[in-house]
């Protein structure tokens, strides 16, 4: 970044701030990404926990650029064993507590060819077999399930059947977390498409209403 270690942690901690405020805006989630990037773990451990929560929302969003940055940040904080110290504590394996999330971001990052189809299934096949042996840290379900749930809007069809295969793991070995976050999902595409009925149907109104003969 050409900045000294004082810069860099005055500039961790405005970050810190505008994630918790701003965890969707793009320019923010970009801004931390660069940061994780050259610093690996430069949040506070106090304030880890709460940006996890905050910006793994994130995973799910339509655009890809989104769910890469918010990726590397959650990648971030808990390869530091920051996002759920009780968690990853617990976590010796050799998938340690951020592999599923760097499946996720190698998936996302994937340049796309011929063998992508392949690469997801072998890839996501991993995830799933960590989620359903519960090799990962309940301080990761959350986020998990939120990155799967963003490659079901991956342009490559390929990506959707392993991914629903995954999810449908993690309901099946952390139910108490995985299910809000689907039912929350399918409540949002719910009203996303009421919201365009609707929509359509004052367009169809208004068609009918122009088509009257005007009258004295």
């Amino acid at each position: 970044l050409g900045v000294d270690e004082k810069d860099i942690n005055s500039l961790a901690r405005s970050l810190e701030s505008l994630l918790s405020e701003h965890p969707a805006d793009h320019h923010v989630l970009a801004a931390a990404a660069r940061l994780v990037s050259v610093v690996p773990s430069p949040f506070a451990p106090s304030a880890s926990g709460r940006l996890l929560d905050r910006v793994s929302a994130g995973l799910s969003s339509p655009s890809g650029t989104t769910r890469v940055s918010c990726l590397k940040i959650c990648i971030s904080l808990i390869s530091a064993g920051h996002g759920d110290p009780a968690a990853a504590a617990q976590t010796t394996s050799v998938a340690g507590a951020g592999d599923v999330l760097s499946q996720l971001l190698d998936l996302e990052t994937h340049p796309l060819g011929a063998d992508s189809g392949r690469h997801a299934t072998v890839a996501l096949s991993r995830v799933q077999n960590l989620i359903e042996y519960r090799r990962i840290p309940d301080g990761v379900v959350t986020p998990c399930v939120r990155g799967l749930l963003g490659l079901l809007h991956f342009k490559l069809s390929s990506y959707w059947g392993p991914a629903a295969k995954a999810l449908a793991a993690a309901v099946d070995a952390f139910p108490d977390k995985a299910w809000p976050i689907l039912v929350e999902s399918l409540r949002q595409v719910e009203a996303e498409v009421q919201m365009a009925t609707d929509d359509d149907g004052d367009g169809e109104q208004a068609d009918d209403n122009g088509d009257g003969e005007q009258t004295d």
